[in-house]
């Protein structure tokens, strides 16, 4: 009995150890270098590009149950897929903006490789910061299905 007693002791010591030292650590901000050859655009260029009606689709890579809480105000939704079949409703002749939640873009990235790769798209960029960094600025966006 003794020794469980002091198993639990040590133990304790070391969870409050281990518990400190993880808070004295400070986080930084992750740094995302794109591992892919899609240019980015950022919130503001793309906010400026819907503003003067420029001839854009926005277009949101998340699943429908997440573009139906909330999207980008007019986007189109093309959710993410491992290999894209036939993006029939995404116009050739228009520039595409791509966008996700994902921390680094990885997910409205992979639909810009492909598109672009398999496809034969030219004229496609991806949302630097996302979803996220859209809702920060507090531009325009809407719920339900919108455009499909």
């Amino acid at each position: 009995m003794k020794n469980f007693t002091k198993l639990k002791a040590v133990l304790v010591i070391c969870i409050a150890m281990l518990l400190e030292a993880c808070a004295s650590v400070p986080t930084q901000p992750k740094i995302c270098e794109p591992t892919d050859s899609i240019p980015r655009i950022t919130a503001q260029e793309l906010k400026k590009l819907m503003d003067d009606s420029a001839d854009i689709v926005v277009v949101d890579t998340l699943y429908p149950y997440w573009y139906r809480k909330e999207h980008i105000k007019g986007a189109i939704n093309f959710p993410w897929v491992e290999t894209i079949k036939e993006p029939l409703i995404l116009p050739r002749n228009k520039l595409l903006v791509l966008y996700c939640d994902c921390e680094c873009e990885e997910t409205s990235a992979d639909v810009g490789v492909q598109l672009v790769r398999d496809w034969g798209y030219k004229n496609v960029k991806v949302l630097q910061g996302g979803w996220a960094e859209w809702v920060k600025l507090g531009y325009p966006t809407e719920k339900g299905e919108g455009k499909r």
